[in-house]
C-alpha cells in the first residue's frame, strides 16, 4: 500500500478540519440553498439531492466506516461486506447508491442542526475510535478497502477529504443551477 498512512495526529488534525470546514460552508447557504436540488443521485430515477442531502449522506459514511473498522478489529475477515451486496462491481455499486439514497431520503425532513449534531456524534465515536487503538491496530489493512491507504486509520482519516468533496460538490451543483 505504498504510502505509509498518516499519524493519529494528522488524521485526527485533518478530520477536525474538514467538519469545521463543512459545516461553515453548510451554515453559509440560504434555507433555499440548502433545499435546493442540485445534484444527480447515482440512482437512475432517485431524487436529485440538495446540500442538506449530502451532509445526510455524510453521517452514513461515517458511520459505516467505523462499523468497518470495528469488524476489522475483531478479526471479520469480509468487514465491509460488498460480496453480501451483489456479484459484480456493478451490483455492488448500485447497492451501494441505494442505501445512500435511501438513507438521505429518510433523513430529508431533519433540520440542519439536527444533521450536523448527527455527524458530530459519529465524528465523536470516530475520535473516540481511534485514541482507543494503538498504532498497530490503526496500521492494520481493512480487507477489501478502497479507501485511503487501505487500513483502519487510512479508511477512518478518509473521512475528512470525502467531507470536502461534497462540499465542493454541492457548491458545483448551486453554481450551476441545475434545479430550478
Amino acid at each position: 500500500m505504498g504510502d505509509e498512512m498518516p499519524s493519529r495526529t494528522d488524521i485526527r488534525a485533518d478530520l477536525e478540519r474538514a467538519l469545521a470546514e463543512l459545516e461553515a460552508d453548510a451554515r453559509s447557504l440560504t434555507r433555499e440553498q440548502l433545499e435546493q436540488r442540485c445534484t444527480d443521485s447515482e440512482v437512475p430515477g432517485g431524487a436529485p439531492w440538495s446540500p442538506k442531502d449530502h451532509i445526510a449522506h455524510l453521517i452514513r459514511i461515517e458511520r459505516s466506516f467505523l462499523t468497518f473498522a470495528r469488524r476489522t478489529v475483531d478479526g471479520d475477515a469480509e468487514p465491509i461486506g460488498f460480496s453480501r451486496m451483489g456479484s459484480s462491481q456493478d451490483e455492488v455499486r448500485a447497492a451501494i447508491h441505494l442505501a445512500n439514497q435511501r438513507h438521505v431520503e429518510d433523513l430529508a425532513s431533519r433540520s440542519l442542526d439536527d444533521l450536523f449534531a448527527d455527524l458530530r456524534a459519529a465524528r465523536t465515536d470516530t475520535l473516540a475510535f481511534i485514541d482507543g487503538h494503538d498504532d498497530d491496530t490503526l496500521a492494520r489493512p481493512v480487507p477489501g478497502s478502497p479507501w485511503g491507504d487501505g487500513t483502519v486509520g487510512g479508511m477512518l482519516g478518509r473521512n475528512a477529504a470525502h467531507q470536502i468533496n461534497h462540499v465542493h460538490a454541492y457548491r458545483e451543483g448551486l453554481a450551476a443551477e441545475i434545479r430550478p
